[in-house]
């Protein structure tokens, strides 16, 4: 017979109550019952179960958390902060706790506020270990600074697949927010595409520009829907889309982020991929909101080129930026 825990019991029941719970264990006990404390109640619910698993992580109770798992906690519950029990468990470099969570289902790729993944925080806690088995295990690293060229952020799929060549690109709006617009033979082949996400999305920015993205976020300096779009370019056969961030004009300040991304299509989906991102800041002088960089051009030549605050450049073949003069 299971004897469930008294410390379940709830703080509010009267006194009277508690002792007579209590005579009725000792009772049982002396009767030669066999105790056993039931860790997660029948009652709760699964949401409680996960509560009760992000706690005994974070207290550093692995063995409490890999119990909880074991009797069927839910494995991907997240905090304040959403990070769910594996990013905790990664940061923490329990790696028995990582394999038992990924055994019961939990999503290997999640990623917290920060847009940090399970990799990234076994790194940060210092646990190479755990960092290399997550990789092994399917995860996917986050792109760098340095490493984010060519880097799929975005798909959007087709009611039907199209060739390349007959795609026509256009913009529009949805109420008040710039959307790009996909068609073939003049009939669209998806919903029109808003931007927002990509301010957020931990595919495009590194981890420090992430962070710094989502905190003025949270002052009011950023606001996802306010951009705008600098550029629709055709430059040597493939289509180019330029979208700059900015600060709204009621928050006072002069933050700006930009992306460039080449829109490449294959058959039932068109692939975004993130070819330059910038972000700035003045403090100053109206120097971003209103103006006229960044832009994409089209060289004389043919080439892509992004006209910026720091200068031109110009997209090589190999997907390299070379400066090409100093901009005014």
């Amino acid at each position: 017979m299971d004897i469930p825990c008294l410390s379940g019991y709830r703080r509010k029941e009267r006194l009277g109550r508690k002792r007579t719970a209590l005579s009725v264990c000792i009772l049982l006990l002396l009767s030669g019952c066999q105790p056993r404390v039931i860790l997660n109640h029948p009652t709760e619910t699964e949401s409680q179960n996960g509560q009760a698993l992000l706690d005994a992580i974070q207290q550093q109770d692995f063995s409490l958390a890999g119990q909880l798992v074991d009797q069927g906690a839910k494995v991907d519950c997240f905090d304040n902060a959403h990070k769910t029990p594996l990013l905790w468990a990664s940061y923490y470099g329990q790696l028995d706790l990582v394999k038992k969570l990924l055994a019961h289902g939990a999503d290997i790729n999640a990623r917290d506020l920060l847009g940090q993944n399970a990799v990234m925080l076994a790194q940060k806690g210092g646990y190479q270990e755990v960092a290399a088995f997550l990789l092994k295990a399917g995860a996917q690293p986050l792109p760098s600074a340095s490493g984010s060229r060519n880097f799929v952020v975005a798909t959007i799929p087709f009611s039907q697949p199209v060739l390349a060549s007959r795609l026509r690109f256009s913009t529009s709006e949805i109420n008040g927010v710039p959307a790009l617009n996909v068609s073939d033979e003049g009939k669209l082949l998806a919903k029109p595409v808003t931007f927002s996400s990509l301010l957020t999305n931990p595919a495009v920015w590194d981890h420090d520009q992430l962070n710094n993205i989502v905190y003025q976020l949270g002052r009011g300096y950023y606001n996802k829907d306010a951009y705008e779009f600098c550029g629709l370019i055709n430059a040597r056969g493939k289509t180019y889309l330029g979208v700059r961030w900015y600060s709204p004009a009621a928050s006072g300040q002069n933050l700006a982020a930009g992306i460039v991304l080449q829109l490449q299509a294959r058959g039932h989906k068109l692939d975004l991929i993130l070819l330059r991102k910038m972000e700035y800041w003045d403090a100053n002088a109206e120097l971003y909101r209103g103006s006229s960089t960044p832009v994409l051009k089209r060289s004389p030549t043919g080439d892509l080129l992004l006209v910026d605050w720091d200068g031109t450049w110009k997209l090589l073949s190999n997907g390299e930026w070379e400066k090409a003069e100093r901009h005014e």
